[in-house]
């Protein structure tokens, strides 16, 4: 197999890697733009000399408010601090993404994937996580008040100071 950069079909959880190597720099407009044009994957994994290299996107501080990004795949990416209230998620691939004090207050996200992802900080008010993969997921200081959590897998997630949707705080690790 020749050198290249492929964009990936299953999701990157599939790959033995935890984070990406490189982040790569780009822009709310152009995924916007690439998103309407069909494009779901922004993910890429390139191979190299035998090396499997995850490029990933680096959206720190973006905004993504209210934008309809169903299906999209954007595995381990930064999106730390990143602006997604009320965007539409549902069926995103997010799994091992950094979503550190992130807002997505009221977003979309059933039956998206956020495995091993960072929400640390994050405030999903309101959020609708039904379906959601959140295995593994950093839930700790998160903000999930209101939040819908109906058939949402939280088998190894991190809870620390976490808000939960009845209002409850939660600290533990469910199995």
């Amino acid at each position: 197999m020749q050198n290249s950069d492929l964009n990936l079909a299953t999701p990157a959880n599939s790959l033995p890697l935890e984070q990406p190597e490189a982040i790569a720099p780009i822009s709310v407009p152009y995924i916007i733009e690439q998103y309407a044009k069909g494009k779901r994957t922004f993910t890429r994994v390139v191979f190299k000399a035998g090396q499997i290299k995850i490029i990933a996107p680096n959206l720190e501080k973006a905004n993504f408010a209210g934008a309809w990004l169903a299906d999209v795949g954007l595995s381990s990416s930064n999106l730390k601090s990143a602006n997604l209230n009320n965007a539409r998620l549902n069926r995103a691939d997010l799994s091992a993404a950094n979503l550190t004090d992130a807002n997505l207050w009221r977003a979309n996200l059933s039956k998206a994937n956020l495995s091993r992802a960072n929400l640390s900080g994050a405030c999903l008010v309101g959020a609708d996580l039904s379906g959601a993969n959140l295995a593994a997921a950093n839930l700790s200081r998160t903000n999930l008040k209101d939040a819908n959590l109906s058939d949402t897998d939280l088998s190894k997630a991190i809870f620390e100071q976490t808000i939960m949707p009845d209002g409850t705080i939660a600290t533990s690790e469910l199995a």
